[in-house]
């Protein structure tokens, strides 16, 4: 997690995890592995997601966190091809590895928030990640942080909730990791007031 910065138009000083909008170059990059069956399924479920789309938001994952924080989530494979967002894979041999990562869960932020998000949460093995941390524009004060650790930082309700699901399916250590399971937490307001319901 990191901290964004305090300047920042939305969320200043608040800790978050990397995370952005899908841009242009990330419908067309096909990745070294593609998405688990039951990710796809749930990226798609109740969201009116395509299968083209739920690759491209996987896509966007991998690469603002290795724009946001410096890991990339890649293997060894004929590189993508091109520049711009995706040239540091490019220029490393890389592709972007969407068989790593699962679902925990989505939210969509409240009606009067000036920046309005449909959010997927998606986690990875530490391990698969290439890099070091390095801050960003967007993000300063880089580091992992345990579950309680994380929950002690200034971070918003929807944080604190991804994280109590993923604290929830971790019963196994990674095992949550290693295979998709659970039901998926969907979080919106109602009210102003966040409620949660799983999918």
């Amino acid at each position: 997690m990191g901290q964004r910065h305090t300047k920042s138009p939305f969320m200043p000083d608040i800790y978050v995890f990397p995370g952005g909008k899908i841009e242009s170059d990330d419908w067309t990059i096909s990745p070294s592995r593609e998405l688990n069956p039951a990710v796809s399924t749930a990226l798609r479920a109740t969201s009116k997601c395509s299968e083209a789309k739920a690759s491209a938001l996987a896509n966007a994952a991998i690469r603002e966190t290795w724009e946001e924080v410096g890991l990339m989530l890649a293997e060894d494979a004929d590189p993508v091809e091109g520049d711009g967002p995706w040239a540091g894979f490019t220029s490393r041999g890389l592709r972007p590895d969407h068989g790593c990562l699962r679902m925990i869960g989505r939210a969509i932020t409240p009606t009067n928030s000036p920046y309005r998000f449909h959010a997927r949460f998606l986690a990875a093995p530490a391990a698969k990640a290439r890099g070091e941390l390095a801050d960003s524009h967007e993000l300063a004060d880089l580091g992992w942080h345990s579950l309680d650790e994380a929950l002690k930082l200034p971070i918003i309700d929807v944080t604190e909730c991804m994280l109590g699901r993923v604290s929830e399916l971790s019963v196994n250590g990674l095992g949550f990791l290693e295979e998709p399971q659970g039901e998926i937490l969907f979080a919106s307001y109602r009210n102003q007031a966040l409620r949660t319901r799983y999918y």
